[in-house]
This record gives C-alpha cells, sequence and structure tokens, in this order.
C-alpha cells in the first residue's frame, strides 16, 4: 500500500483512543486565558486539520508553556501512548522536546513520556509511567509556543464518582 503523492502514511491503531477529552476534562493552559478562549485554542487540536494549531504562550514567550487537561473530581487516566503532529511550515521544529507530565496534586509534576523529536510529521510519544493520574499536562522547555496542529490521547479514563443516594418518586404514566 501507498500513497499517490509519495507523501508518508500515518497508521494509527484506535485502541483505548479517548475521544471525548474535552468533554470530561476541564482545561487550562499557562497563558491564563478564560475558560472559554482556552476550549477554542484547544479545540483546534481535536479538528482533524493539520493546518490550525494552538498557541499556548506564557507571558509572550514560549519556554515552559503547556496544556492541562484536569479529569475533575474523582476521575484519572492512565495513559498509553500519546501521538502529536507539529506545525506544517517552516516552525515545524517547534514541537521537538515537547513531552507529557502527569499529576495528582498540581504541583508536583512527573514527566511520564519519551519526547517528540524534530519533524512534521505524526509521531508517537511512549508512555513511560502508566500511574493514573487526575491532572495531564503537555509541555515543553523550548521556545515551542504549544505549537501543535493535533493530539490524541490513548489510555483508560476512569472515574470513583457514583450515585449517593436515590429516591424512587411515583411512576410516570
Amino acid at each position: 500500500i501507498f500513497t499517490t503523492d509519495s507523501t508518508t502514511l500515518f497508521i494509527a491503531d484506535q485502541k483505548d483512543f479517548i475521544a471525548n477529552l474535552v468533554n470530561i476534562t476541564t482545561l487550562t493552559d499557562s497563558n491564563g486565558r478564560n475558560p472559554t478562549d482556552t476550549l477554542t485554542n484547544a479545540n483546534r487540536l481535536f479538528d482533524n486539520d493539520i493546518t490550525t494549531q494552538t498557541d499556548l504562550r506564557l507571558n509572550g514567550g514560549g519556554n515552559n508553556s503547556w496544556l492541562e487537561f484536569d479529569f475533575r473530581g474523582g476521575g484519572t487516566v492512565a495513559l498509553s501512548r500519546v501521538d502529536v503532529i507539529g506545525l506544517q511550515n517552516n516552525n515545524s521544529g517547534r514541537i521537538n522536546g515537547t513531552f507529557v507530565q502527569g499529576s495528582n496534586d498540581r504541583s508536583t509534576w512527573t514527566a511520564i513520556s519519551t519526547s517528540a523529536t524534530n519533524t512534521s510529521d505524526w509521531q508517537t510519544l511512549s508512555i513511560t509511567d502508566k500511574t493514573p493520574y487526575r491532572y495531564i499536562r503537555m509541555t515543553n522547555p523550548n521556545a515551542w509556543w504549544g505549537n501543535m496542529t493535533e493530539l490524541r490521547l490513548y489510555g483508560v479514563a476512569a472515574t470513583t464518582n457514583r450515585i449517593r443516594t436515590a429516591t424512587r418518586g411515583p411512576c410516570p404514566r
């Protein structure tokens, strides 16, 4: 099997793809945007369009900028891999060094993946720590400005939230 235009083809196993990520998490970014603007910016990662990108500038610069997914009280995710693609222009190298962090207290962060390399192609970040975390963050210590065009998280999202009580009311007719 080959492409008709001699480009590359990236095939991804969709097992454990977390398709509803923006619905089951609360998003924040290093820019300090309001929740609506953060969601608008982050939705570019899930629009299946590699010509749209995020911009996570931190105080005007790009070093150490991040995008955080909070799986909310009682929620966690144990990632198995992350697929990411960077800019499709002369700044494609900004993705180099991007990696995933996890935290359960939002103050102590653990690097849990390999780092992205300097390529404009899709790449898989291998997860090196399968611990379930409440908070997941995409970050990069380099001057990257959060420039990603698409992002796919794979793993198992879980919650311990349960209905505490239920009362029985009259049956509707």
